[in-house]
């Protein structure tokens, strides 16, 4: 037996933890090395088994370890998280677990208390914290940048399509200089955002109209439950979106006053479903949307599958499209 003792001594003491056992008086039971070079570095003093441990700990430490040992004593496991200002060693933080010690008969005699340093574990999650601070504001400004620069290629659009005395070249302007303020919305989002990962679907739906609506009397009416959008969903999905809402303003809206158009969203079986309906105007008849060579429907139907997604022109009186995309998990 006394071989089993020493052996399980030795595997105590060469451990790097603090290890030690208090009596319910909270008097020292047993220890280890590590926790006798502790408390002789930091008070001086030598511990002995029967010593009181709160003479050796800090008084404005003893409420929270009372409230801690008459918990551990009702026959709770507790572990606990400290930080400890050493002279010597400067900041170090333990991770301590308080057990309650069990006799033969059932009765809690005492508390076993393991603490572990954790100060590199620490600092080194402190430092990817602040890595990660420092990435999330840069990705800010890039998107801040991004949004400002494509802001200052469609004014220099704008200023051309101002001064073109071509009627063609004015409108391809114009539909170029709208695609680019549709790609500019995403990043203002995302700059806007917390995580700067998605974009609020309902948001870019009231920026976007608010946006190619040609006066105040056309209204976006949008219905259920909003989606969160990853970067590589709301870039082509607004870019397809705009060009839908572009052609309603041009064939459409732009001959009538107090129009409304219907946005419908729908998540079923891991899939987004936007029914978009405008509730005035007519697509022409002799054009085949699945046909159609125009600039606009082919981004349209284009867009959609960037996105593994489909587009499906249900109705030509009134305009409706019915759009479905994956949702990432």
């Amino acid at each position: 037996m006394a071989n089993v003792s020493e052996k399980v001594k030795s595997i105590i003491n060469n451990t790097t933890d603090i290890i030690c056992s208090i009596d319910t008086n909270y008097n020292l039971l047993e220890f280890n090395d590590v926790f006798a070079g502790m408390v002789k570095l930091s008070t001086n003093i030598q511990p002995s088994a029967g010593d009181p441990l709160l003479t050796i700990i800090d008084p404005v430490r003893h409420e929270k370890l009372l409230k801690i040992y008459s918990r551990v004593l009702q026959g709770e496991r507790l572990t606990d998280v400290e930080v400890f200002d050493s002279s010597a060693l400067g900041l170090l933080s333990y991770e301590s677990n308080y057990h309650p010690i069990y006799s033969h008969d059932g009765k809690i005699v005492g508390i076993n208390i393991f603490s572990q340093n954790i100060t590199e574990k620490v600092r080194q999650q402190h430092e990817l914290e602040n890595a990660l601070k420092e990435k999330e504001i840069l990705l800010a400004e890039i998107h801040h940048r991004i949004k400002n620069n494509l802001a200052l290629v469609s004014s220099m659009l704008e200023l051309q399509e101002l001064k073109s005395e071509s009627t063609e070249l004015s409108s391809a302007l114009s539909a170029s200089r709208k695609r680019i303020k549709s790609t500019a919305l995403v990043h203002e989002l995302l700059y806007a955002s917390d995580s700067f990962k998605t974009i609020s679907l309902f948001d870019y739906l009231i920026k976007l109209f608010e946006f190619v609506r040609p006066d105040e009397t056309h209204q976006l009416i949008i219905t259920g439950a909003d989606s969160k959008l990853q970067i590589n969903q709301a870039m082509p999905l607004g870019l397809m979106l705009n060009e839908i809402m572009t052609n309603s303003v041009k064939h459409v809206l732009t001959k009538m006053h107090h129009t409304k158009t219907v946005v419908e969203l729908n998540q079923q079986n891991s899939k987004l479903q936007i029914t978009y309906h405008d509730h005035a105007g007519n697509f022409p008849e002799q054009v085949s949307f699945e046909n159609s060579e125009s600039t606009g429907i082919t981004l349209i139907r284009t867009f959609a599958e960037q996105i593994n997604g489909a587009i499906k022109l249900v109705s030509k009186s009134p305009v409706v499209y019915f759009i479905e995309i994956p949702l990432h998990a």
